[in-house]
Formats: C-alpha cells, sequence, structure tokens
C-alpha cells in the first residue's frame, strides 16, 4: 500500500488535494516524531562502556580492597563527593588516585572505551552506570573472600 493509498483510507479521502489541511498536518507530525527521536537517542555512558565485561587488574590484597572502596564509593556517593576522594595506587601510595584515575589503571575494558572526567561523573548515577559497578563489585567481593585474583 502507498503512502498515497494509506492517507487517503486514514484520511477518508478521495484525492490527496481534497483536504491539504489534514496532509500537512500528519507530514508534521511524522516530521516532529523523527525530530524528536533523534534527540532522544540514548548517548552511550561512558562508565557502563567501560566496566561492563572489563578485565580487572589487581595484583594485591591490598588493591582489590582498594577497588572495592572505590566501586562502593561510586553507588553511594555524590558525583561531588567522589570528585573530592582520592585513593591509593597499585605501590599503596595513599591520596594518589582520582575514582577515575583508580578505574583506568584497575580494569582494561573489553571494547576500546575512555574515561572522560566530565562524562564519568555526569553519567555515573544512571542505572546501567549502576549495574556495571555492582557487577565489578561484587567479583572483586567474591575475589577477596575467596583468597582469589
Amino acid at each position: 500500500m502507498s503512502l498515497a493509498s494509506t492517507l487517503r483510507y486514514a484520511f477518508g479521502m478521495r484525492s490527496l488535494h481534497a483536504q491539504p489541511a489534514a496532509v500537512r498536518t500528519l507530514l508534521l507530525l511524522l516530521l516532529l516524531g523523527l525530530v524528536v527521536g533523534a534527540c532522544t537517542h540514548a548517548q552511550p555512558n561512558v562508565v557502563a562502556e567501560y566496566l561492563d565485561g572489563a578485565e580487572r587488574q589487581s595484583e594485591t590484597v591490598e588493591n582489590r580492597k582498594e577497588i572495592r572502596r572505590a566501586l562502593r564509593d561510586m553507588l553511594i556517593l555524590s558525583p561531588q563527593e567522589l570528585q573530592q576522594r582520592r585513593y591509593a595506587d597499585y605501590e599503596g601510595t595513599p591520596q594518589a588516585w582520582t575514582a577515575v584515575e583508580l578505574l583506568e589503571r584497575s580494569f582494561v575494558p573489553a571494547r576500546q572505551a575512555a574515561l572522560d572526567p566530565a562524562s564519568f561523573y555526569r553519567d555515573l548515577a544512571a542505572p546501567r552506570a549502576r549495574g556495571a559497578i555492582r557487577k565489578q563489585l561484587q567479583d572483586v567481593e567474591r575475589a577477596l573472600s575467596s583468597g582469589g585474583p
């Protein structure tokens, strides 16, 4: 069925010229739908993109504990509070890394992904990001309780 036939059927028109205002209204509504759809297209979530399927790199129990602390903070602190927190580096130097730096140095993403700090703190509270954080937190807690890597 052609667009013209569909319009004639939907509006009970004998021809498209019979009701030009109805045709214009329908076309405007279709255009509006396309514009709104394009504007609301989901933006990628940098936190989820980075952590989904990422491989954790930690060599010591202390590293894993610091990763656990940072992941917990990501779930409970506001972005502003998290920006102020600092975490020990892999050598144990206290207050050395931001949350973003800790993730970049402790996880290898499954797909090439970058952690832009502004995008990271913006995306942190999204459900998809929180799910990825929880998954990594469960994995590190499991490793800590079993004594594994």
